[in-house]
């Protein structure tokens, strides 16, 4: 009887991809991608098959390794990254600078950008990168700098290769998501005996209903609770990843000088699009930024305002 299972691949030397085999056996679906150097198989819950078939994302049906063949499969692996393939490139840019850059920290104890006054402990960035155990038999002399080097460069490859491919899975998710046709946004303010009044958001899209809440002070509660939901609804981020793949195909760049991460969405999709290679809505700036970011991605938006509930609108721009 065939079962389901989520496949992680390594496709080429930066590009990692995922998908949901059908087969008979983890030994098949094996055997159906051996010729990547790096795979990941494990059998699928529930949730995750329906949410594929949901969401239109491909399943590879899988009979017998010999019963493969090569080019279909390559054709749709291209097929799934080809709509966002300028965020892609940017993944993979960001993955082999970071690990450049981490590599050069555990060798030399400091980073190539920080000034000279930090430049202090050679064994700084070894230690950071180390295991307990690794770093304790170095220091006891166990065994050499050279080889506690190894070992911590090979492991922050590692992490930095799980990132770079769940950041690739979920690009590879958002695209094969429905496309967005409209967003309605309720919110409700529920008092708190400690924080007074706290946003419960609920949106319903064309895909499905996501929630969102925040509490606390001191920021603004009710983007927080928007973003929450926002952020859980691909068909949403699709949107949202498009405006910058047009943005980069366009020639405008993510890269920031004062940004901790290097990056900096604000230049391609404007302010609360977040920090990172893939935007996000960040809580906290105001909801009528969303809406502006919306709006640049061919959304209009309207309001209304309640005493204890407030509601928007999202609906596609007709030109």
């Amino acid at each position: 009887m065939k079962k389901y299972f989520a496949v992680s691949f390594k496709y080429s030397e930066s590009v990692y991809c995922s998908n949901i085999a059908h087969a008979e056996t983890a030994e098949a679906v094996n055997a159906h991608y051996s010729k990547y150097e790096w795979v990941s198989v494990r059998e699928c819950e529930d949730y995750e098959v329906e949410t594929a078939r949901r969401k239109g994302m491909p399943i590879v049906e899988i009979e017998t390794p010999e019963a493969v063949t090569e080019e279909p499969e390559q054709k749709e692996e291209e097929t799934e990254m080809k709509e966002f393939a300028m965020i892609e490139k940017r993944i993979t840019e960001e993955a082999e600078k970071n690990t450049a850059d981490t590599v050069f920290y555990i060798e030399n104890g400091y980073f190539p950008t920080w000034a000279e006054e930090h430049r202090t402990d050679p064994d700084r960035g070894l230690k950071a990168n180390s295991t307990k155990t690794r770093w304790k038999q170095y220091q006891a002399g166990t065994i050499s700098r050279e080889k506690a080097v190894e070992l911590a460069t090979k492991r922050v490859k590692k992490e930095i290769e799980k990132k770079t491919a769940a950041k690739l899975a979920k690009l590879d998710r958002v695209a094969n998501a429905p496309d967005l046709t409209f967003i309605s946004v309720s919110v409700d303010w529920v008092r708190s005996s400690t924080w007074g009044y706290n946003p419960h958001v609920e949106i319903r899209t064309n895909t499905g209903t996501y929630t969102g809440t925040a509490s606390g002070c001191g920021y603004d509660k009710e983007s927080a609770a928007i973003a929450e939901a926002f952020n859980k609804c691909d068909s949403v981020l699709k949107a949202l990843y498009r405006l910058k793949e047009n943005g980069l195909r366009a020639g405008k760049t993510d890269a920031s000088r004062t940004a901790c991460t290097g990056v900096d969405n604000r230049n391609i999709c404007g302010y609360g699009s977040g920090y990172s290679v893939l935007p996000y809505f960040e809580g906290g700036v105001g909801a009528s930024c969303f809406w502006s970011i919306l709006k640049d991605c061919g959304y209009k938006t309207s309001g209304h305002h309640g005493k204890h509930s407030n509601f928007y609108s999202i609906e596609k721009e007709v030109a």
